[in-house]
C-alpha cells in the first residue's frame, strides 16, 4: 500500500477514481497511445544522428536516419498501442499515419535541424556515487 500520493496521483484520482485504483492499487498497466510510440522513434533518430554528428562531424544520412526511426517505431510498437474503444477498427490506419508521422518529422530534423546543431553531450550516462548503502 501506498503511502503519498504524487500530484499525477491526485489529478487522475480527481479525474476517474476507478482508472485510479486499476493503475494504482490493482497495478493494471495501459499500454502507451500511439504519440508516444511516435515520439519515442523519433527522440531515438535524433539521439543516433546527434551521436554521429558528435563522432564523425558530419550530419547522418537522411535514409540512414529514416532507417533508424522506422526500426525504433516498430520495435516500440511491439511493445503494445492503447487504442480507445472506438478506434478499434482503424487501428492499423492510424499506425500506419503515425509511421509516416515519425518519417515526416525525422525528414524534418535531419534536413532543418541537425545542420544547425553542434552537439557537445549526446544522452550521456552519468552514474553519481551519493556514498549511501
Amino acid at each position: 500500500m501506498q503511502d503519498v500520493l504524487s500530484p499525477s496521483q491526485l489529478v487522475m484520482f480527481q479525474r476517474c477514481g476507478e482508472r485510479w485504483r486499476r493503475r494504482y492499487l490493482e497495478e493494471e498497466l495501459t499500454p502507451p497511445g500511439l504519440s508516444l510510440h511516435v515520439g519515442r522513434a523519433v527522440r531515438e533518430a535524433a539521439e543516433s544522428c546527434l551521436r554521429h554528428r558528435q563522432a564523425s562531424g558530419e550530419v547522418m544520412a537522411e535514409q540512414d536516419a529514416l532507417d533508424v526511426a522506422a526500426a525504433a517505431y516498430a520495435a516500440s510498437l511491439e511493445e503494445g498501442v492503447h487504442h480507445a474503444p472506438e478506434d478499434e477498427a482503424d487501428a492499423a490506419h492510424a499506425e500506419e499515419e503515425g509511421r509516416n508521422t515519425v518519417l515526416t518529422l525525422t525528414s524534418l530534423f535531419v534536413k532543418e535541424l541537425a545542420p544547425t546543431l553542434d552537439p557537445v553531450l549526446t544522452a550521456p550516462s552519468v552514474t553519481l556515487d551519493l556514498g549511501l548503502e
